[in-house]
């Protein structure tokens, strides 16, 4: 599974490296087959068709890219256009009366997702309708940066332009009466407004508020700039994105509660509630790794059967690359996968070596020695990628999160429990007071240690060769340790 796993994101990046040229679909189409077929006539030998299923594996990573950026070439009309279409996501207000969104087209002949900037003096909420008429404009790369590439952003991600609409002007766009909406995205998406709404009290901070949205439901279009800056300057920018730590302690919330049920019924309600709540957070790539991991250890639990957990993290890998081959891309992804693996490994060697010591099999001091390597094996895992990407270093990141992580599993606890007992304005009203202390207190803490100086050590921007020998470099380092893993072949494929 890890081979091919690899394999299939080598194809990825050759077809992303040769996509300028339109005949790459069918060279891979080609490839396919060819490996296929050889495969089968070689079955025998078991070198030769290993050899050929790699190779076919690799060629359908380039067919699978290949097709994906086929499908976002767009050619834009030079002139207005005129569509209807509907909010799809959160707005946020970035200047006066200006609104920046996106929008989903509902009338043309194929569906087109915009980055939009509109112009509106009131409110825009998820679902909102409009009649627009509009420039589209290739998205364009921002002139002060050459380290990030907004115009292939925005590509990747599926957006087919920008444009602005001015709502303030009847005689070009207008809002439109509301009409059912089934899309299921969108339902997700006004309930979590609901919610959020119902939990918030009237005398809590903004960013108090805004961090909960964050960590509980995954709306981060309420945190100031000055906020993530804070979080990413002390290395704990990842509570801010849904991802495993969110994941698994609201799954030890459940399973606590669901301690009476048996196995299988337990597994069953589990993977229940822990799809519902990615749908409803949007289904972020973060969070649905974690979400495809979870179940696979669930169902193993439910039949009895041992996971390995590089195999579950290689398999929900393959899983979101298969459907969403841009994700190889995707910042988010790049620092989660290498965080958990990384995360996997050094706790692996860590347990194995230290099992046997007395301080270790108290549950407190052990408590004690792992949660700071956890933080330590993600932050060598992410480091050559937060240096290639953003150039910078937190230099405070482990006593930062020592406490963050505490405070992370108060806060999601105490939410979670806001939302079950929103129906009774009492209960309610006690809930959110320790919910938003807990919060004010953690926002205060980070705050203090971004203050703190020499917080970050900036500009020192690595290459992708360099991103490469550093990782080399890391493994080199741990074979030592991990030799038996390694080594054993038949648990690395």
């Amino acid at each position: 599974m890890r081979v091919i796993t690899i394999l299939f994101a080598i194809g990825i990046a050759l077809a992303d490296t040769l996509r300028q040229y339109e005949a790459m679909p069918f060279f891979f189409a080609a490839v396919l087959v060819v490996a296929l077929v050889f495969g089968l006539l070689f079955r025998h030998k078991e070198y030769t068709s290993v050899t050929f299923l790699y190779m076919a594996t690799m060629a359908l990573g380039g067919l699978v890219m290949s097709a994906d950026w086929r499908q976002k070439d767009v050619c834009l009309p030079q002139d207005y256009v005129e569509y209807d279409a509907i909010v799809d996501s959160e707005p946020v207000q970035k200047r006066y009366e200006v609104w920046e969104c996106d929008l989903v087209t509902t009338n043309l002949s194929r569906e087109y997702r915009l980055k939009a900037s509109i112009r509106y003096t009131r409110r825009l909420h998820v679902g909102d309708r409009l009649h627009c008429s509009s420039r589209w404009r290739l998205p364009k790369r921002y002139y002060f940066s050459d380290m990030f590439d907004y115009a292939l952003y925005l590509k990747r991600h599926g957006y087919a332009a920008t444009t602005f609409v001015d709502l303030e002007d009847d005689r070009y766009s207008q809002l439109l009466p509301l009409q059912e909406d089934n899309d299921i995205g969108r339902f997700f998406m006004r309930l979590r407004s609901d919610l959020l709404a119902r939990i918030r009290p009237h005398e809590s901070s903004s960013q108090d508020f805004a961090l909960v949205a964050a960590m509980l439901l995954g709306d981060k279009s309420r945190l100031s700039q000055e906020t993530k800056n804070e979080y990413a300057a002390t290395g704990v920018a990842h509570v801010l994105a849904l991802s495993g730590l969110h994941v698994s302690i609201l799954i030890s919330i459940v399973t606590l509660l669901l301690s009476g049920m048996g196995k299988k019924k337990r597994g069953c309600v589990t993977l229940v509630l822990l799809w519902g709540f990615a749908f409803l957070v949007g289904m972020p790539v973060s969070l649905l790794r974690v979400s495809l991991i979870f179940t696979m250890i669930t169902i193993a639990q439910m039949i009895d059967r041992d996971t390995v957990p590089l195999n579950s993290l290689f398999a929900a890998a393959l899983i979101i690359l298969i459907f969403s081959p841009q994700s190889l891309y995707d910042i988010g992804f790049q620092l989660s996968f290498s965080a958990v693996f990384f995360i996997i490994v050094i706790m692996d060697i860590a347990q194995s070596r230290w099992y046997s010591a007395k301080v270790y099999r108290h549950r407190f001091l052990r408590t004690l020695i792992e949660v700071p390597m956890v933080s330590l094996a993600a932050q060598l895992g992410t480091l050559p990628l937060i240096l290639y990407h953003f150039g910078t270093f937190p230099v405070y990141f482990l006593i930062t999160n020592l406490f963050v992580g505490l405070f992370a599993t108060l806060i999601l606890s105490f939410g979670a429990l806001s939302l079950c007992v929103s129906f009774s304005q009492v209960l309610l009203a006690y809930s959110q007071k320790v919910l938003f202390f807990i919060t004010s207190w953690m926002n205060s803490y980070v705050h203090y240690i971004s203050q703190l100086p020499c917080v970050t050590i900036s500009d020192i921007y690595l290459t992708l060769p360099q991103v490469l020998l550093s990782y080399l470099i890391i493994f080199l380092l741990l074979l030592p340790f991990y030799w038996k893993k390694f080594a054993g072949f038949q648990e690395f494929y």
